[in-house]
């Protein structure tokens, strides 16, 4: 302490501005890591739900595309395309079971009376006149008013 009231203020005055200074620095040094660990932890939980909607959807997929005919035959053919997996494929009856489901396929699109590729066919001709037909109706409207304009000023 000073030996006098003004010297101890003065060294008071001078502790504060050195604590103030300590602190201001240990703030700044404190800011850098935490916005590092702040961006870190924002690109973490980015990169664990970018992956799990990945394997979620990806999973979906599997899922819809096993359940189509298309996938279906794929999975007869694969099993039966290597002997072992058609053997391990019949002791489970999976083989009896895809057979059977393959077949209630056709007989359903047999009853329907045509195959999946006409009804496509058929239902693009459907939207297609539809669409024409707007078409046509807007071309003959502007050719009756034309026809109406060239009589009155035939008049």
């Amino acid at each position: 302490m000073g030996e006098t009231a003004d010297q101890t203020r003065a060294e008071i005055v001078q502790l504060r501005q050195d604590m103030t200074q300590r602190v201001d620095d240990l703030r700044r040094a404190a800011e850098r890591p935490v916005r590092v660990i702040r961006v870190v932890a924002v690109g973490a939980v980015v990169v664990v739900m970018a992956g799990t909607a990945y394997v979620v959807v990806s999973r979906a997929r599997r899922r819809a595309q096993e359940k189509t005919l298309r996938g279906k035959l794929e999975k007869l053919a694969q099993t039966v395309s290597s002997p072992k997996q058609a053997a391990e494929g019949l002791a489970g009856g999976a083989m009896e079971k895809l057979r059977a489901e393959i077949r209630h396929e056709i007989e359903r699109e047999a009853k329907q009376g045509k195959p999946m590729r006409e009804r496509l066919i058929e239902s693009a001709a459907r939207a297609a006149a539809t669409a024409a037909v707007g078409v046509a109706m807007r071309s003959l409207q502007e050719r009756g008013k034309s026809q109406t304009r060239a009589q009155k000023t035939a008049q």
